[in-house]
């Protein structure tokens, strides 16, 4: 059964799916955030090359959590009028 306790403007909302999406997009801001401190770690210790490649990744995973907050957006929230 879908559970449907909202009703936005575009109609009855999958609860249960808007709560994954949220759920997604926070589990990559947290690898990014973990990602982050371990870039810190690296570069503290002059471990340039591997405080950059964790940079990196917490760069891919933030905007991995971007695009799934927006298509959660896109998804659950009404567009322009």
């Amino acid at each position: 059964m879908v559970e449907t306790g909202i009703c936005w403007p575009r109609g009855p909302v999958d609860v249960s799916t808007m709560k994954d999406s949220h759920q997604k997009a926070a589990e990559y801001h947290d690898l990014a955030a973990h990602a982050h401190r371990a870039a810190a770690a690296h570069y503290e210790k002059g471990e340039h090359q591997t405080g950059h490649e964790q940079s990196r990744q917490a760069l891919e995973h933030s905007r991995r959590a971007y695009e799934i907050t927006q298509e959660a957006q896109d998804k659950f929230l009404p567009g322009p009028p």
